[in-house]
């Protein structure tokens, strides 16, 4: 099965069980799932989004792990929750870690955009900042 972009928001937006259930079961294309996961983030902060978003951040294809932290980002960066903490600290790791360097930048993209601004720093937090 695969969805187009279209159909994957509308889902996010409309019948968000519908796409836990499509992106659980379901064989989907590594950019399919990496576009469904985002949408999920953004569109839905149910338990089942919530599993499915930390469970991709170890799938073996990069493109795939990147989706789920465009998806934590945008679920995290729309609340307080205390999740968020722990949310940052895995991004930290991803950010040292990850052997894709592409996820390594979207984790550390995606630290930044959680970090709570500060007056001197323009907006991010010093320490979202990943170093090697």
């Amino acid at each position: 099965m695969q969805l187009s972009t279209f159909e994957i928001h509308h889902l996010a937006r409309n019948h968000p069980e519908e796409l836990v259930r499509v992106v659980r079961d379901e064989p989907l294309t590594p950019p399919v799932l990496a576009y469904a996961l985002e949408e999920m983030g953004a569109g839905n902060s149910g338990v089942a989004t919530v599993a499915l978003l930390w469970k991709s951040l170890l799938d073996p294809i990069a493109e795939v792990r990147r989706g789920a932290i465009r998806g934590l980002a945008a679920l995290y960066g729309r609340t307080h929750d205390p999740a968020a903490l722990v949310c940052v600290d895995k991004l930290r790791e991803l950010g040292l870690t990850d052997p894709s360097k592409a996820v390594r930048d979207e984790a550390t993209a995606a630290l930044v955009a959680l970090s709570p601004p500060t007056a001197d720093n323009g907006g991010a937090a010093e320490e979202a900042t990943v170093s090697a």
